[in-house]
């Protein structure tokens, strides 16, 4: 669209077009967000992605898309007590295929991002739904879903997350088998609904490249999971009890350790920047299979026991047993 047109029109369709790419670059490609824990990535007053037309249009998700089916959601006139963000979500598994705009309204509340950012951070992933165009594709058309998988041994802690997380899922877990030396292995796996939210998440912990010169397509193709810079907001003492039970191990002495062996050091030195700063634990380097993992002290430890213990499952005490007997 050539900006020194004369029809009013096209200029003020060209203007708002450049200020909804100057809202995704601070969103996605500057650090300026980072005291936001989930960015808002639509807002009703600004506009949306420019259209393959070259066009743009401009309102609510209604205008947006104006096919969807506009009566997916029942309104509900009876009940109109007023619940904390996030308290009150139900399980959504054998639900219809969500619409359009319901994709779009979907988000994640904070108690539901402290959990999800502690899985993310050890066996959780996020992978798209399809990456067909997606150099081209805006950050409202992709979609990605969250998956976890865990070994039969820990299929209680599986069931338990993914109660947590069922308000996103279509489906209840499935048992998948992975071959490792030619042998088989039973392995218990879910994975959500492909939403535009978990795009924005994996956008957060995945490294991607540059963005590309597309008509406003946003590049999030990355597939090197990293540490994300607001990792601060992010944390909290339930995310560490899902870091450990997915990833953490306790040594003899009663310390522990955090397998994040696929971060580099820089990393590394930034998680155990926030563990001092945030919850007040001193942590250090070991060298673990030519890869360096966290080591949270034993003092530390004798800290950070009474905050998480009760966010520990029955399954997941054999993994507590030296602190159990030590310090209670």
């Amino acid at each position: 669209m050539k900006p020194f047109s004369k029809d009013m029109k096209l200029i003020r369709n060209y203007m708002k077009m450049n200020n909804y790419l100057v809202m995704l670059k601070t969103y996605f490609w500057t650090n300026e967000n980072n005291n936001m824990i989930m960015p808002d990535i639509y807002k009703g007053s600004s506009p949306p992605p420019p259209t393959r037309g070259g066009g743009a249009t401009f309102g609510s998700l209604l205008d947006i898309y104006p096919r969807s089916n506009r009566n997916y959601i029942k309104p509900n006139n009876i009940n109109k007590e007023l619940v904390v963000y996030g308290s009150n979500l139900e399980s959504c598994v054998g639900m219809p295929m969500y619409t359009s705009i319901v994709r779009q309204m979907v988000g994640i509340p904070n108690n539901i991002l402290y959990i999800m950012t502690g899985i993310l951070l050890t066996d959780g992933w996020i992978d798209y739904m399809s990456k067909k165009n997606l150099d081209i594709k805006t950050i409202m058309e992709v979609n990605c879903r969250f998956r976890f998988k865990q070994s039969m041994n820990h299929s209680e802690y599986v069931m338990y997350v993914f109660m947590l997380l069922s308000h996103y899922c279509i489906s209840y877990p499935k048992i998948k088998v992975a071959w490792v030396k030619g042998k088989p292995y039973n392995q218990l796996e879910f994975y959500t609904r492909s939403l535009p939210c978990f795009t924005v998440l994996r956008k957060m912990f995945y490294k991607g490249s540059s963005p590309p010169p597309t008509r406003g397509g946003v590049a999030t193709f990355g597939r090197v999971k990293i540490v994300p810079n607001n990792l601060y907001d992010l944390l909290n003492y339930e995310s560490l009890a899902h870091m450990i039970m997915c990833d953490g191990s306790f040594v003899k002495g009663g310390g522990l350790y955090l397998n994040l062996q696929s971060f580099t050091i820089k990393e590394l030195i930034f998680i155990m920047n926030i563990l001092k700063i945030k919850f007040n634990l001193n942590c250090t380097l070991h060298k673990s299979r030519h890869q360096y993992t966290i080591y949270i002290r034993v003092a530390s430890v004798k800290k950070l026991f009474p905050m998480i213990s009760k966010y520990i499952l029955p399954c997941m005490r054999h993994k507590f047993d030296i602190m159990t007997k030590k310090y209670n």
